[in-house]
């Protein structure tokens, strides 16, 4: 409703006020542990809860049998996450939190950025135990953290694979698509990429992934240019 209908959309002129206190995106790319990165929209054609239930059990069932278990097709892993000292992405995060934005307080934001990265990079490397957490310790805990599998009227999933596998995976998928169960996209890079809200750090934290190079925003491509064609 929103794309489609104008009345729904905002004046330009709108004052914004938004609040993105604990978001950070502090991690360069996370390296697939394996050959490929992907991000996998599916969503069943199913007419009946009972029937979409029974598709979820099915497909689910596949998902194990090709991709296995979590350890075994998690986007991240320990050896992949690297704080990234990258200055368009300290820029990024130092333009939407430096409030009011003036050439100061960005030029002050970056810099403190990078010092709390610096401190981080020497938590982490020697394993240090402060405030209470055991920064050794961190990278699981974030991977732990991570919010990689979602499901709503669509399931969605970035996962690590070998190529062989993902290909098993995909055409069970469109052998199903053919037979009309089933909408799906899918998108294959190489890493994933991580967005991050601490509302504590070290202690509070959560973490959204998708796949490098346009991630599910492709991935819904293929998905939306199968139902076109489907009601056609």
């Amino acid at each position: 409703m929103v794309k489609s209908q104008a009345h729904y959309a905002l004046s330009e002129d709108i004052e914004a006020d938004a609040d993105f206190s604990g978001f950070e995106c502090r991690w360069n790319q996370i390296p697939s542990a394996k050959e490929v990165t992907f991000s996998l929209l599916v969503k069943p054609r199913c007419v009946t809860p009972e029937q979409t239930f029974a598709w979820y059990r099915e497909f689910l069932q596949a998902l194990l049998r090709f991709m296995g278990n979590e350890q075994q097709h998690h986007p991240l892993n320990e050896k992949g996450l690297n704080l990234s000292f990258s200055a368009s992405k300290i820029n990024a995060e130092a333009l939407t939190k430096a409030q009011p934005l003036s050439s100061w307080n960005v030029w002050r934001m970056r810099w403190k950025i990078r010092l709390e990265n610096a401190v981080g990079w020497y938590w982490l490397t020697y394993k240090k135990h402060v405030n209470g957490v055991d920064w050794g310790g961190y990278k699981q805990d974030l991977i732990k953290n991570t919010d990689y599998i979602k499901l709503d009227d669509v399931y969605r999933t970035v996962m690590s694979a070998d190529q062989k596998s993902l290909n098993a995976l995909l055409a069970w998928l469109e052998e199903a698509r053919q037979q009309g169960r089933v909408f799906y996209g899918c998108h294959q890079t190489h890493s994933a990429i991580i967005t991050c809200l601490v509302a504590q750090t070290g202690v509070e934290h959560v973490h959204f992934v998708d796949s490098a190079e346009g991630g599910y925003a492709m991935a819904a491509k293929q998905l939306k240019a199968q139902i076109k064609a489907a009601t056609l």
